[in-house]
């Protein structure tokens, strides 16, 4: 198993050249082993590295992590590194939700900073917005021209429109409080999912109240992660209500059978960690122990697989893409 080093940023951009340039010279090799009168490998293979660097270097993402560290991953190529670059500008990521909205990324709240709204740019964070009520322990999605928040400790059941710099109004209370549980965009829906409650309940463009999405997980879940992936909404461990432990389950839901079914499992339990998804392919990082080795999941075949590269104890765990983050890329 491989240990996470601390290396500078121009060593981690230089893992996709190292890697690329490594699927260069296979593809040579074997071209010119099975074409070698061919004067086209040179130029195949060549835009075999350019896709490789262009498809390594579009899917880095910052790892963060309520203690304030930070690290650089690159899952596809199974690559991390520690680094002391980010500025965190006094806002911890504990209990906080981050979100993507009209080109810009925003960290909300967190039980050490309930009202503060910070833009991420040029490597740090920076304060651009308060908030009226204080937030931690909610979600928060993009959704219908406004991000959502839902589920803070102080008042579970509350949800609120918000429109960073312009407007924050509450809409209609869910019947049930969801705590920790998930918040996500279906089709034409909000969904707020489980949470201290096997409930799911939906919310529409117009609706005066949230409606029950007759879905009711297999037990009472919380402290869980979720996407969604086409047709189907995957759910990943998190802490049971029926056993009170934390577990390492993959749910999925089909909407052909408006049901939640089990259809895989993680190599480790986890809860507060983070998923991103590329492709068919899900990417797993964090959580509450020491030493979370990566993990990856296949939406198609329902299997799991343990990567090298780990996190130490990244609980409440964030994941933001690069793009926005400005980190890895120096003049």
């Amino acid at each position: 198993m491989k240990t996470i080093s601390i290396l500078p940023l121009a060593a981690f951009a230089g893992k996709c050249q190292e890697t690329c340039n490594l699927d260069l010279q296979e593809c040579l090799v074997d071209c010119i082993t099975q074409y070698p009168d061919d004067v086209r490998c040179p130029g195949d293979c060549a835009r075999v590295e350019s896709d490789c660097l262009f498809r390594c270097q579009e899917n880095n993402y910052g790892l963060f992590a309520a203690n304030k560290d930070y690290m650089e991953v690159n899952f596809g190529r199974d690559v991390a590194e520690y680094s002391f670059d980010f500025d965190f500008a006094g806002h911890d990521f504990e209990t906080a939700c981050s979100v993507g909205f009209e080109g810009e990324y925003y960290i909300i709240g967190g039980i050490k900073n309930f009202q503060r709204v910070s833009k991420v740019s040029h490597c740090g964070l920076s304060q651009v917005d308060f908030m009226y009520q204080a937030f931690y322990e909610h979600r928060c999605t993009n959704w219908n021209g406004a991000l959502h928040i839902c589920g803070s400790a102080v008042d579970a059941g509350a949800c609120w429109r918000y429109v960073p710099g312009q407007s924050q109004t509450t809409i209609a209370r869910s019947m049930y409080g969801h705590s920790e549980g998930g918040l996500l965009v279906y089709g034409d829906y909000l969904l707020r999912i489980a949470g201290y409650t096997k409930k799911t309940e939906a919310y529409a463009v117009g609706d005066q109240f949230w409606s029950d999405f007759n879905a009711d997980l297999p037990f009472v879940l919380s402290q869980f992660a979720t996407l969604v992936v086409g047709q189907s909404i995957f759910i990943f461990g998190g802490y049971s209500g029926a056993t009170f432990e934390t577990e390492n389950a993959i749910l999925r839901y089909d909407d052909s059978m408006r049901k939640w079914d089990q259809v895989g499992e993680m190599a480790h339990k986890r809860r507060n960690f983070a998923v991103v998804q590329e492709e068919n392919f899900v990417y797993i990082a964090g959580g509450e122990d020491f030493n979370l080795p990566f993990e990856v999941f296949d939406t198609e075949t329902f299997e799991t697989s343990t990567l090298e590269s780990m996190s130490q104890n990244f609980y409440y765990a964030q994941i933001i893409p690069e793009e926005f983050l400005n980190c890895l890329v120096r003049e």
